[in-house]
């Protein structure tokens, strides 16, 4: 499978498993090409995290009480 084939496959939400079987891999292997391919943007995940802590507490303060 082309990179850009794993790409468009994540993107339509394939699920690892899928993916490994349609390589003919075992799932430990699928998730190390993931991992090469796609790698974790830490950052985007601490933004995201700290968003989410957030939420809750911006919706709480603007919520009129009756």
């Amino acid at each position: 499978m082309l990179e850009v084939g794993l790409t468009g496959a994540n993107a339509g939400e394939a699920t690892p498993p899928t993916t490994a079987a349609k390589m003919a891999n075992n799932i430990s292997g699928a998730n190390a090409i993931h991992k090469k391919y796609q790698p974790v943007d830490s950052e985007s995940v601490r933004q995201s995290n700290e968003a989410e802590q957030m939420g809750p507490k911006s919706l709480n303060s603007t919520r009129t009480r009756v």
